[in-house]
């Protein structure tokens, strides 16, 4: 593996470990000034307003669910990195799954300057089938 691709696959192992542990802090410093969320039809720019939707994102499950745990899995995928995120849900002792993926793209310095959300076919329409079960709304 390349030297780059090493760098590109550590910074998006650290992002993604990050997120996880929901330290915003640390996942900040990885975003280059000028990086790009694409997220199913809208485009968000910047470190702070991408940061403040994946916290907002923790927050409202913080407040809503009784546990959410979260992980992640981090890949080399032809010169991008891709995360599967992977959220153990708990509610009103119900267990649910979600996982969804972003595609990352780095600068030349290996900082993240691109995101990609995946949805991955099935998830989305199960997290809402959830939701009804658990008397949630989003």
């Amino acid at each position: 593996m390349k030297s780059k691709q090493n760098e590109d696959l550590l910074t998006g192992t650290k992002f993604s470990k990050a997120l996880d542990k929901e330290n915003y802090i640390i996942a900040e410093k990885l975003l280059s000034s000028d990086c790009v969320y694409h997220f199913r039809s809208k485009i968000y720019t910047g470190i702070h307003t991408i940061i403040d939707l994946y916290k907002s994102s923790g927050d409202w499950a913080a407040k809503t669910l009784d546990d959410v745990k979260y992980e992640s899995e981090t890949e080399l995928t032809n010169d991008n990195v891709t995360i599967t995120f992977i959220d153990n849900i708990t509610h009103k002792g119900i267990k649910f799954t979600y996982k969804s993926r972003q595609l990352l793209f780095f600068d030349n310095s290996s900082k993240i300057c691109k995101i990609e959300h995946i949805d991955i076919p099935g998830q989305s329409e199960k997290l809402k089938e959830y939701f009804i079960k658990i008397d949630v709304k989003r």
